[in-house]
């Protein structure tokens, strides 16, 4: 049994590039009640004990290759609309960009934190829709190149403002596709560093936060 880890509790860092691809046992969709602090929330979020379920179809996700365009602004670049309608969990996505910045996603979503292990991109996705940041990270080095990226990520989330509801809007999880080192995401906009940079992550969650198509939590 493998579950989703976030921090800040103790953790070994294990990428597992399967779970990206796997279904997941999640009770309740969100409907705006505030998860719990553990297992599945009342939001049905991922959460740092969700449990993977094999019972549940395997989603299958697909993106589109695109070329690398260098940005240099800390407000990133505008990527293009894809939609954004609830499907049912394990259905077949195909993401136009990679990684994606809307799209057709799932009912649930992430809750809030640094994660250790990948989450599915239809759930942050939906986090996107949310208004929240996302930050991907890729760690071609391995399992201590992840960690560091981790524990950058978690002592930056520790320090950003809450958006307009009270809590600190940002998804942070490993993505093994991505062609950087990390991508910062917004609805519909992309920040590409090829290395850790929390001064224009932050200035981009300070532009984009709460900036999402639904203005809710």
């Amino acid at each position: 049994m493998s579950t989703w880890a976030k921090f800040p509790q103790p953790y070994v860092v294990r990428v597992q590039c399967a779970a990206l691809v796997m279904g997941l046992s999640l009770a309740a969709c969100d409907g705006g009640v505030s998860p719990t602090t553990s297992g599945v929330g009342n939001s049905g979020a991922p959460s740092p004990t969700t449990a993977i379920s094999t019972a549940v179809p395997t989603p299958a996700v697909t993106v589109q290759t695109q070329p690398i365009v260098v940005d240099d602004s800390a407000l990133g670049r505008a990527l293009p609309d894809e939609g954004g309608r609830h499907v049912a969990e394990g259905t077949p996505i195909e993401y136009k960009n990679n990684p994606p910045a809307s799209g057709l996603h799932y009912a649930k979503l992430a809750e809030y934190g640094v994660y250790a292990e990948a989450i599915p991109a239809p759930y942050w996705v939906h986090n996107l829709e949310h208004g929240a940041i996302v930050v991907l990270y890729n760690c071609p080095s391995g399992e201590a190149q992840c960690a560091q990226a981790a524990e950058q990520l978690r002592t930056l989330y520790q320090q950003l403002p809450p958006g307009k509801y009270g809590e600190v809007k940002l998804v942070a999880t490993p993505y093994p596709e991505l062609r950087t080192r990390f991508a910062v995401l917004a609805w519909n906009r992309i920040l590409e560093p090829d290395a850790f940079d929390a001064q224009r992550i932050t200035e981009f969650y300070e532009t984009w936060v709460d900036k999402g198509p639904e203005d809710v939590p």
